[in-house]
């Protein structure tokens, strides 16, 4: 991949170089994503032995790799990810977890009283956060 991109430019350089290369790269996604995921283990090793940042923290070179992580994705969304397969492969989940819907807490591996109101308000709180969770998902941009 570093042919592709060239190896030796900045890293700002190099990093816009991929995006382009990425944007325009005609294979499957699951491609697209191993490149990505290539590029992320390439950057982040040349980032940790870059002499500029020795005597950095790793916790400090990780948020910039975790930026720089964030700079790609944010520029390549639309490339590497296609709405309608997870739109669909949502609707499957959906449609497998509401097939569960006969699980009660007992069938679960935790004791639940059944007579307790707080207990049936911590399950109704638990049932919105995750239908929220879904919901946030579903609508979540790639800058978030």
């Amino acid at each position: 991949i570093n042919a592709e991109y060239g190896v030796d430019s900045t890293v700002e350089e190099q990093t816009k170089k991929f995006i382009f290369w990425v944007k325009r790269l005609d294979a499957p996604i699951e491609k697209k994503a191993s490149e990505v995921q290539k590029f992320y283990a390439f950057m982040s090793k040349r980032l940790r032995g870059f002499p500029g940042f020795d005597g950095w923290s790793s916790e400090m070179v990780e948020e910039i790799v975790t930026g720089m992580e964030r700079f790609v994705m944010v520029n390549i969304h639309s490339a590497v990810f296609n709405p309608a397969e997870d739109r669909e492969r949502n609707q499957l989940l959906d449609a497998r977890i509401r097939s569960l819907h006969w699980i009660l807490p007992k069938h679960l591996d935790f004791t639940l009283p059944s007579d307790s109101e707080q207990a049936d308000r911590q399950l109704a709180i638990a049932q919105s956060h995750l239908l929220q969770e879904t919901t946030d998902r579903r609508n979540k941009t790639p800058h978030d």
